[in-house]
């Protein structure tokens, strides 16, 4: 699944979303306030336990996030994607053992990109979120009925959100709220 994935107290949560809604920024927040990390862009999930598993890459940043974490300037490394400015964090640069380990999925939420700087967060149906979980499937033809079978018994089980994205710490305010 194109998504970030954070863990707490055994309950992980997707950040569902194309690339630049803010995915990777979120995550590292999350993570540096001691959420677990499944990953900041990739989240492999398993068709019959149905549990997110961690992705073993370092965390991507872009240019935008050089002024919310001056603490890790230090251990960025270039990336130098396209031209553009772009950072690899190691994860155990963030926080050492931060990683989590597979977990069961308790919510999905999908992030709309920031619109100002208020950001909002509401509870959404399970049609909006099945039509971005098909977008950002990244090999959902693969798996054909199985993978559709999977999308839908998520969004039967797991608490459904939208995110617009705006000021970062309201939304971890937001998400540190609602996530057990």
């Amino acid at each position: 699944m194109h998504s970030g994935g954070v863990v707490r107290n055994g309950a992980a949560v997707l950040l569902v979303g194309p690339s630049g809604v803010g995915k990777s920024t979120l995550v590292v927040r999350l993570v540096a306030d001691g959420f677990g990390l499944l990953s900041d862009d990739e989240v492999w999930i398993d068709l019959d336990s149905r549990m997110a598993h961690p992705s073993g890459r370092s965390l991507l940043l872009k240019e935008s996030a050089w002024d919310l974490f001056p603490d890790y300037r230090d251990k960025f490394v270039s990336a130098d994607e396209d031209g553009s400015r772009s950072w690899w964090l190691d994860v155990e640069d963030l926080r050492p053992g931060c990683r989590a380990l597979p977990t069961r999925i308790w919510g999905l939420i999908v992030l709309d990109p920031a619109s100002g700087n208020t950001p909002s967060f509401e509870q959404i149906g399970q049609a909006e979120v099945l039509s971005t979980l098909l977008r950002e499937s990244m090999n959902f033809p693969e798996f054909g009925e199985a993978g559709l079978n999977l999308l839908v018994s998520l969004t039967n089980s797991a608490k459904l959100f939208k995110l617009r994205n705006g000021d970062l710490n309201r939304c971890v305010e937001m998400l540190s709220r609602v996530v057990p």
